[in-house]
C-alpha cells in the first residue's frame, strides 16, 4: 500500500513537471523571440540636417525624421508627461503592469469597448524595436517576454531614453527632439510645461491630433495629459492651472526648402560623390554647413518673379513661360551663394544650372582673352575683325561666325575687340 502511494505522489509530482516542460518547449519554439542584447550596439536612423551660411538650419534629410538625444538633455516636466498618460507606474513594476492589465480590464468591461490600454512603456518599446503593430495573441505573449528581458537587462532611465527617441509623434517625426523641432521650432531641453504635455498628448493618434492640422483636439488632449500630470503629483494645482489656460504656440513653417530644393539636390549630389555609404546622407545624423545665403536666394526669387512678368508683358500670347536658371557665386572664395535651376523645382526638379549641358557662348570669350595675354600679347595688341570661315576636313561643312550685328571693324585693339563682344 505504501508503495502504491509512493508511485501516485510521484506521478502527481513528475507529470506536472513534465507538461509545464512541454509546454514551455513548445512556446520556445513556437515564438520568435529576438536577441534583446542587440540593444547594445543599436543606433536609431538619425536626420541630417543642412545649415545655411549664416547657420540657419533650412533642410532635413531622413528616411525617419529623428535626432536623438540623452535623457539628460530632456526637462522632468517632459518625462512626467509621457510617464503620466501612457504608464504612470512605470517606476514601480517590472516590466508588465499587473494593476494596470486588472484595472483595465474592468474599465472595459463596464463601458463595453476598449476604452484603455494597459500596455506599459518597457511593452511599447518591446514592440517598437522588435514586432509589428499586428494585435495577435502570440505577438502580445512575445512583447511581454520582451518587456521582461529589456527590464532584466538595462534601468529604467535607460529604458525611457530609448522610448522617448524612438517614439512616433506625428509629421514624420519620430523621438521628443525632432517634434520638439517641428512643432515648436525649439530643442526638447527648452520646452515648457504646457509644451511637453502637448508633445504627450499626440501619443494615442499622431496624425490626427497634429498640432498643426487640429489644435482643438490637441488641445483638449493635452489639458488631460495635464490633469493626469497633477493627479500623479508630478505638478502642483498652480502649475496645473496655469498651463491649461496656456495658448498652443506652435512654430509657423518656415518653407526654405521650397526654394532651396535645387541647392538641396546638389548637396546631395555632391555628398553621393564624397562618401562611401549613401545611406548616411539619409541616416547618419550629420550637421552639414553649407555656403547657401537664404536672404539672396529670397532676392534672386523675387529677381526671377518679376522678369517672368515682365516677359509675359512682353508676349502676351505665351502659353507657357520660359524656364529659369540662376547661379550667384561669391568671386573670392567661390562659394555658392544662390542656386535656383528652374521656375518650381516641385514641378519640375531638374536643375539646368548644373544637370543642362548648354554651349558657354559669350560667356567662354573672357577665358580666351586671359589665355592671350597669359601667352604675351598686350591689351594694345592688334586684331582683325573681319567675316572668317573654316571648312571641317571630315564632314566638308563650313562653319561661318558672325557678329552679332554683322557689322565688322577691321583691325582693332584686343582691349576694343573684348568691349565690342
Amino acid at each position: 500500500m505504501y508503495a502504491r502511494y509512493l508511485k501516485i505522489s510521484i506521478l502527481l509530482i513528475l507529470l506536472p513537471a513534465a507538461l509545464g516542460a512541454t509546454f514551455a518547449y513548445s512556446l520556445v519554439n513556437y515564438l520568435d523571440i529576438p536577441d534583446i542584447r542587440q540593444l547594445d550596439n543599436f543606433t536609431p536612423k538619425s536626420t541630417t540636417r543642412l545649415y545655411s551660411d549664416d547657420g540657419t538650419p533650412f533642410a532635413e534629410l531622413f528616411v525617419e525624421k529623428r535626432i536623438p538625444v540623452p535623457l539628460s538633455e530632456m526637462p522632468k516636466h517632459l518625462r512626467e508627461a509621457f510617464i503620466a498618460v501612457e504608464d504612470v507606474r512605470f517606476y514601480k513594476h517590472f516590466g508588465i503592469d499587473v494593476r494596470g492589465i486588472f484595472r483595465a480590464t474592468i474599465t472595459n468591461i463596464l463601458k463595453g469597448r476598449i476604452a484603455e490600454g494597459a500596455s506599459t512603456i518597457t511593452q511599447q518599446l518591446a514592440r517598437n524595436l522588435y514586432l509589428t503593430p499586428e494585435k495577435t495573441l502570440k505577438r502580445k505573449i512575445e512583447e511581454a517576454i520582451l518587456a521582461l528581458q529589456i527590464e532584466r537587462t538595462y534601468s529604467k532611465d535607460e529604458i525611457l531614453g530609448m522610448y522617448l527617441n524612438l517614439i512616433y509623434l506625428g509629421e514624420g517625426c519620430y523621438g521628443v527632439e525632432a517634434a520638439s523641432n517641428t512643432y515648436f521650432g525649439k530643442k526638447a531641453r527648452d520646452l515648457t510645461l504646457d509644451e511637453s504635455a502637448t508633445l504627450a498628448a499626440l501619443t494615442r493618434s499622431p496624425s490626427r491630433l497634429s498640432p498643426l492640422k487640429n489644435q482643438e483636439k490637441v488641445l483638449s488632449r493635452r489639458n488631460l495629459v495635464l490633469k493626469k500630470m497633477y493627479e500623479a503629483g508630478f505638478i502642483n494645482r498652480q502649475e496645473f492651472e496655469k498651463a491649461i489656460f496656456a495658448p498652443l504656440n506652435i512654430s509657423p513653417k518656415r518653407f526654405y526648402e521650397k526654394k532651396t530644393g535645387y541647392f538641396i539636390e546638389y548637396v546631395k549630389h555632391v555628398l553621393e560623390e564624397q562618401l562611401e555609404k549613401k545611406d548616411l546622407i539619409y541616416t547618419g545624423g550629420m550637421n552639414i554647413r553649407t555656403t547657401v545665403n537664404l536672404k539672396l536666394t529670397e532676392y534672386a526669387y523675387e529677381a526671377i518673379t518679376k522678369g517672368l512678368k515682365l516677359y509675359r508683358e512682353r508676349h502676351p500670347n505665351v502659353k507657357e513661360l520660359p524656364e529659369v536658371a540662376l547661379l550667384a557665386v561669391e568671386v573670392k572664395t567661390g562659394d555658392i551663394k544662390v542656386m535656383i535651376g528652374g521656375k518650381d523645382f516641385s514641378v519640375s526638379p531638374f536643375n539646368r544650372v548644373f544637370q543642362s549641358k548648354r554651349q558657354p557662348g559669350s560667356a567662354f570669350k573672357p577665358i580666351i582673352y586671359l589665355t592671350a595675354l597669359e601667352k604675351g600679347f598686350s591689351p594694345n595688341h592688334i586684331l582683325l575683325d573681319s567675316p572668317i570661315s573654316y571648312r571641317n576636313p571630315y564632314t566638308g561643312k563650313v562653319w561661318a561666325p558672325k557678329n552679332y550685328k554683322n557689322e565688322y571693324y577691321g583691325q582693332v585693339p584686343m582691349r576694343r575687340a573684348l568691349e565690342l563682344s
